[in-house]
């Protein structure tokens, strides 16, 4: 399964024909999946890859969008691209498919019927693949999007440390020492490994400003690249997409439940809280208080099991404040009279 994070919709050179050999050795002699980075432009149109590049019925194409720092959505209606991350995650499982003994099942070919069609013909077949449900747009997230919101779209979990999510190969280190390489990645072959090709960590990707396929990098990797000494002040979108892909893979979508919601229940919550307290005896107030510091700190230790264990984020600070906002001043009065 291999993933060319560039856009190759204009001819480039003499070694377009070149690549274009790569390609059709890598299908003919490995099966090799290949898909290669899309996006819109903006007349609607979808840019394809060049034609002396990749003849179209070889390879898949995915949408090259990266929603900061959120999952790139899998629509299934629309003029729309499957994410880039989805089509390498689905391209893996068709091809561990394969190696079990499954028969029937997509193949890329150079003499064969568009692998596009192949591939959404199999998935109209079954029903889908098993990559995870929470992957594809929902009603309420596509609804929140005229509101500039992303409710309910699954998040990029950058606390987990890049280096169990991918592994950073130098392109010219693996052409010229591949057996050393492999020896590094405790592997006999990339054959079962997603390989993502991917611009970034020289100077002529832009790693010293933002652009296409470089953005902020997040705290938590931040954080992460501090532990290991490594020095860089942006992600780039290849390795933005190996995360996404990485999720997809391993199941691991973490939705956040937006703030709005949870500061209205809390808001409701505090309010029966308030009119509770208030017609309680004055000498409650400071028992009242200290269980309410015990609910507060119970809501967030249930937070983040929820976190760990379903990868459902519930927002803790700002509704913690809200009912802390709603209770404390019928709190402080009923401690003065009591006083």
């Amino acid at each position: 399964m291999i993933g060319v994070d560039y856009l190759l919709d204009l001819a480039q050179s003499e070694n377009d024909a070149q690549l274009n050999q790569a390609l059709q050795r890598a299908i003919s002699d490995n099966q090799a999946w290949i898909t290669f980075i899309t996006h819109k432009n903006p007349g609607g149109d979808w840019a394809e890859v060049y034609p002396e590049v990749a003849d179209p019925e070889w390879i898949l194409s995915g949408d090259a969008s990266v929603p900061l720092w959120h999952m790139a959505p899998l629509r299934q209606t629309g003029n729309y691209k499957p994410p880039f991350s989805y089509q390498l995650a689905i391209s893996h499982r068709l091809n561990q498919k394969t190696h079990s003994g499954e028969i029937n099942l997509p193949q890329p070919s150079l003499n064969g019927q568009f692998l596009h069609y192949q591939l959404q013909d199999y998935l109209d077949e079954t029903g889908g693949t098993d990559l995870p449900a929470r992957a594809e747009l929902k009603p309420v997230t596509h609804f929140s999007y005229r509101f500039s919101q992303r409710w309910l779209q699954p998040l990029i979990d950058f606390s987990l440390p890049p280096e169990q999510v991918y592994t950073n190969v130098i392109a010219w280190e693996l052409i010229e020492a591949p057996d050393q390489i492999l020896q590094q990645l405790n592997s006999e072959s990339l054959q079962d490994a997603v390989v993502i090709i991917a611009a970034g960590g020289y100077y002529a990707a832009g790693i010293e400003r933002d652009g296409d396929d470089n953005f902020p990098l997040p705290p938590a990797v931040n954080y992460w690249h501090r532990q290991t000494g490594k020095d860089s002040s942006h992600l780039t979108g290849g390795e933005a997409h190996a995360y996404m892909t990485h999720h997809l893979l391993s199941n691991r979508l973490v939705v956040p439940i937006p703030d709005l919601w949870m500061v209205l229940a809390a808001a409701v919550v505090g309010k029966a809280l308030a009119i509770y307290l208030a017609d309680r005896p004055k000498q409650s107030a400071i028992p009242f208080a200290t269980a309410l510091a015990a609910g507060t700190a119970a809501y967030g230790v249930f937070s983040l099991q929820l976190y760990v264990s379903g990868a459902i984020m519930l927002p803790w600070l700002l509704p913690s404040v809200t009912i802390w906002l709603f209770v404390l001043p019928v709190l402080l009065e009923n401690y003065h009279e009591q006083a």
